[in-house]
């Protein structure tokens, strides 16, 4: 679900006089119609008028603030939050391929073994002799990279979560508005 401000939903569609004006080209109902095309509510309009203030448009149900009750304001504002989050652990691993980040989980065992017990399993080995370090010097660095990966993101989840249980106290749909889910994060 899509919630517009007021300000956004006039930039999506006008209501000027008893017509509806569409100012983004969409294809509604089958039809293309273009910016500015303007369209009068009276009963030949009335599937469009409908469709215009309440029906899905393209799989998302729009609505202004002014209609929205307060638990639809707060989970679009709930959905900001977790974007947020999600955006920020992914620039977490960002510089690193997928396929590497899927050796992780076994190279922190290994690490850990190594460090524990001096066994360096098999992977770890591998990877020290390709880049010409030591199993020791690289276990070392993996152990690092982990506990500062785990750290930033327990930051991040503990904001969200935080955002989250303090927007959920929130009493009025201009409190939910107004609330800043950007701030506090760094």
């Amino acid at each position: 679900m899509i919630i517009f401000t007021p300000e956004q939903r006039e930039e999506f569609l006008m209501l000027q006089e008893g017509y509806w004006k569409l100012v983004d080209p969409m294809p509604i109902l089958g039809g293309d119609y273009g910016v500015d095309e303007e369209f009068i509510d009276d009963p030949e309009y009335a599937h469009l008028h409908e469709f215009l203030v309440g029906l899905p448009i393209q799989s998302a149900q729009v609505i202004s603030y002014n209609s929205a009750s307060l638990e639809q304001v707060k989970a679009q504002k709930l959905a900001e939050i977790n974007q947020e989050a999600d955006r920020r652990l992914n620039d977490l691993v960002a510089a690193y391929p997928a396929a590497e980040r899927s050796t992780w989980p076994e190279k922190i065992r290994e690490a850990e073994s190594f460090a524990g017990q001096g066994s360096p399993g098999v992977y770890l080995p591998v990877e020290a002799e390709a880049r010409g370090v030591s199993v020791g010097s690289l276990a070392a660095k993996v152990l690092e990279k982990s506990h500062e990966y785990h750290l930033a993101s327990a930051k991040i989840t503990g904001t969200r979560g935080r955002h989250t249980d303090q927007v959920q106290a929130l009493g009025t749909i201009e409190e939910v508005q107004q609330y800043d889910h950007l701030a506090g994060w760094d």
